[in-house]
Formats: C-alpha cells, structure tokens, sequence
C-alpha cells in the first residue's frame, strides 16, 4: 500500500536527486510518469520505480532544464501487440 501514497514534486527531486525544476520540467514534458491533481503535479511512487528500471539503459542525453536525463518519454502501450 505504501507504493499508492502519491509523492509531489519536491519528494520526487529529492528520491532523484535532482532539481525540483527538473522535475517540473520532465513532467510538462511527459518525460516522467506524473499527472495533474488541478494545478499540481503527482506521482505514484511504484511509477518512477517502473520508469526507472525501464530506463537504465538508455542512451542519455541533456534536457532543456540542463540537467543530464535519459532520452525517454511516456509512450502510450499498444493494446493491439499483446
């Protein structure tokens, strides 16, 4: 139950170890899993753990936010690939 607790901006930048702007910054850029509870950012804890094991291996690269990132983005599943 503790991976449903929803985390903001300033938790998750501090499990990344990365600015909060950068955070901000992923999530308007669907680079990281969040979504928007009115005009505040969410993420889901077992989420960024998902999307970080999926990305360990991806090529890196800078953001706009200068900070190094990998190249990912949330891409939709393909329901037809099953």
């Amino acid at each position: 139950m503790n991976d449903e607790r929803l985390m903001d901006i300033k938790e998750v930048a501090q499990y990344l170890h990365v600015n909060e702007s950068t955070i901000y910054t992923w999530a308007q850029e669907s680079m990281l899993p969040a979504f928007r509870v009115g005009r505040l950012w969410r993420f889901r804890r077992a989420d960024l753990d998902d999307w970080l094991e999926a990305n360990r291996n991806v090529e890196s690269q800078t953001s706009d936010a200068g900070e190094k990132i990998d190249n990912v983005r949330q891409q939709p599943k393909d329901e037809t690939s099953k």
